[in-house]
């Protein structure tokens, strides 16, 4: 299965969730998780009512993780 991406982001609902799912396991191995697994949680939610478009979903999950980085 060929993933549709427009700059490097997932364009299909199914694809933005893979590679939510990613970032989440990201998240998940630097430990000291408070809120970030609630706010991905949310954001797959969003995506998967068709509230926000994949691209969009995608974003918010690395701007989460890139968040945690700046951080630590």
């Amino acid at each position: 299965m060929e993933t549709e991406t427009f700059k490097g982001i997932p364009v299909s609902i199914e694809s933005a969730l893979a590679s939510i799912a990613e970032i989440r396991q990201q998240i998940a191995l630097m430990g000291a998780n408070d809120s970030e697994f609630f706010l991905i949680g949310q954001i797959t939610d969003k995506l998967s009512k068709g509230e926000i478009e994949p691209a969009e979903a995608v974003a918010e999950a690395r701007s989460i993780l890139n968040g945690k980085q700046d951080y630590h």
